[in-house]
């Protein structure tokens, strides 16, 4: 029996292997990247970012789900349009 993946494996997949190529390498460009909700996407995928040395920041409903990711160098906003202030 063939194991299929769920739709949803599938689109986090196809998200983290389009973030790997946005990873910034020695001497390229740093990115400033804003990120709305923090769920079982939004987390992950801002954390590779914040990991590649990119900055982050995040905004998320729940304030406490950004904490992880504040820990690691990202920067908490209290409101959607403050996160939309990045060029990402």
């Amino acid at each position: 029996m063939a194991i299929v993946p769920n739709a949803h494996v599938v689109q986090v997949i196809r998200c983290i292997n389009a973030l790997e190529s946005a990873i910034a390498l020695p001497g390229e460009e740093i990115m400033k990247v804003g990120f709305i909700g923090l769920g079982n996407m939004g987390l992950p995928m801002a954390a590779n970012l914040i990991r590649a040395g990119n900055e982050v920041v995040v905004y998320n409903r729940t304030p406490a789900k950004a904490q992880p990711l504040v820990s690691q160098g990202a920067r908490h906003v209290s409101s959607v349009a403050d996160a939309c202030r990045g060029e990402v």
